[in-house]
Order: structure tokens, then C-alpha cells, then sequence
């Protein structure tokens, strides 16, 4: 610490204090500087820039040995406290690792990735199988309706109507007077019945029934298996952002024995020696464990 002071004068005698020599000479020094020049009413420039600013000498020589008896026991206190949080900060850390540690996540990380494949190849075969199954049924449908429509078809509705003519008139050949009104009243009936019953109306409306099951089909084909694409890739998103990669790139680390590639999961599974492999998210270190009964930081 430096003290600037003077005993008071007039402005001339004080005047030296306000070069600019002088302040920039205050304002680069590494030191603290307490000025006290002159009286309580002389301002300088040296004053302006000083870190502190006494306004007689007397209270500058004060200001620097006020606390000077009582430093050590401020330093020891700071030093307690500052030993004492850092105490405090180190069993946060180790209990937020511990906690990470016993996650099961890190605990079997490798486990957690297996079962969240398994689940995934499990959805794979299920889409398949629901995709499969889903085809099967719309072809039987469409054969149901192919069918219908060849049974309703022209070629079929005419041998219908013939067939029961063939048979009026048969019957009309072995009976009377009364069964040839009847036969003729059946004829007119089944005439009126195919003008009715136009195949080629009936074809035409089982045509649109059939296109329109057939986009219904694909449709719900298309949003299954777009469903089922999305959950997929979901899955996929979740089993990559859980996966180690993912954990190392966060600045995690793995710990495994070069002979064998067995992960460490407790410190006394080292033995003074050991060849060691550490994982990174951007490669792997080699190194050899030292005898773990070193002294340890802070204790």
C-alpha cells in the first residue's frame, strides 16, 4: 500500500498533486494508493484518482492501520469459510454423482439399449404382421366383391330370367286355360321385373361400391403404417438420445480394464497396476492405476 499525503499549504504548494504526471502515475500503480494532502477543503487531482481519498493525513494513517490488528483473524475466518463451502460444494458433487452412478441408466446402460431393441424389433414384426393382415383382408373383400358382381352380371341375370321363362312355358304346354293366364301373368311379371332390374345399372353401382372399398383400403393401409412409421421413429429418437453415445457426449466417461474390457462400477475393483481404458464421446485413453491408498484432495 502507498500513502500520497502532505501537510496543508497554499495552492501553489499543493499544485504538484495536480499534474498529470502524477495522476497517471497514481492510476497505474498496482498498489493501492490513500491519498491525504492538505487540509479537510484541498481537493487535488491525485485525490480524484487515489483509491482512497483522506482528507488529512492524520485520517490517511488511520484509513491504512485501522484493520491491521485484527487482519490475521479476518484472513483465518475467510480461510475457515472458504475451506468450509468448498467442503460443502465437494459433498454436493459426490452425492449429485452418486445419485447419477446409482441411476440404472448408468448402473446398465447396455441393458437399457437391449431391452429398448428388443422393444423396437417387437413393433417391426407387430407392423408386419398388422400390414399383412391388413392386405389379406382387403384382397378377400375384393374377391367377396368381384364375385357378387360376376354373380349380378348380365350374362348371369339373363340365364336367370331365362331359365324361369323355360319354365312358364313349360308349365303353360302341360296345363289348361287357367294356368295359361296364370303363365301369362308371369310373363308379364318377370318382363316387368328385367326392365326393372337393368344389369347394366346394377354392374355400374357395384363398380362404384367396389372402387370406392378398394380407396377406403388403401387408405387406412397408408395411415396404419404411417402411424406406425412415426412411432417407430420415435422410438428410434428415444433409444438414441438414452443410448451411451448420447450419455458420453454429455461428458460422462466410461472406465473399463484393457484386458477383458470390463467396466468399473466401484473404485476397489482397481488394483495398483491395472492397465485402464477411459471412453469418451471422441475416443478412448489408456492409462495405469496408480495405488489408490494416495492421499486425497481436501481431507
Amino acid at each position: 500500500m502507498v500513502l500520497l499525503v502532505r501537510g496543508g499549504g497554499s495552492l501553489e504548494d499543493l499544485w504538484a498533486f495536480n499534474e498529470e504526471v502524477v495522476a497517471r502515475a497514481i492510476a497505474a500503480s498496482r498498489l493501492p494508493v490513500v491519498t491525504g494532502i492538505g487540509h479537510e477543503v484541498d481537493t487535488s487531482i491525485a485525490d480524484l484518482v487515489a483509491d482512497y481519498f483522506a482528507h488529512t493525513p492524520t485520517e490517511a494513517a488511520q484509513v491504512v492501520t485501522r484493520n491491521w490488528r485484527t487482519a490475521p483473524e479476518g484472513i483465518e475466518s475467510a480461510r475457515l469459510r472458504l475451506a468450509r463451502e468448498l467442503r460443502n460444494l465437494m459433498a454436493h458433487a459426490r452425492g449429485r454423482l452418486a445419485a447419477v452412478e446409482r441411476h440404472e441408466t448408468f448402473r446398465r446402460p447396455l441393458d437399457r439399449v437391449r431391452t429398448l431393441q428388443q422393444h423396437l424389433d417387437h413393433q417391426d414384426r407387430t407392423l408386419g404382421h398388422l400390414t399383412a393382415a391388413a392386405v389379406r383382408v382387403g384382397r378377400w373383400r375384393v374377391g367377396e366383391l368381384q364375385n357378387r358382381l360376376e354373380q349380378l352380371g348380365p350374362a348371369f341375370v339373363f340365364a336367370r330370367f331365362r331359365a324361369r321363362l323355360s319354365d312358364a312355358r313349360q308349365r303353360l304346354a302341360h296345363g289348361g286355360s287357367h294356368r295359361l293366364l296364370r303363365a301369362h301373368e308371369q310373363v308379364s311379371r318377370l318382363r316387368a321385373e328385367f326392365v326393372r332390374a337393368d344389369p347394366r345399372h346394377r354392374v355400374r353401382l357395384l363398380g362404384e361400391r367396389l372402387r370406392t372399398v378398394c380407396s377406403r383400403l388403401d387408405c387406412a393401409v397408408d395411415v396404419f403404417q404411417q402411424r406406425r412409421a412415426e412411432r417407430i421413429e420415435a422410438m428410434a429418437r428415444f433409444l438414441h438420445a438414452v443410448g451411451p453415445e448420447q450419455v458420453l457426449r454429455r461428458g460422462f466417461s466410461i472406465t473399463m480394464k484393457k484386458k477383458g474390457r470390463a467396466i468399473l462400477r466401484a473404485a476397489a475393483d482397481v488394483r495398483p497396476g491395472d492397465r485402464l481404458v477411459t471412453r469418451f464421446a471422441d475416443g478412448e485413453v489408456e492409462s495405469t492405476a496408480e495405488d489408490p491408498r494416495q492421499p486425497k484432495l481436501f481431507e
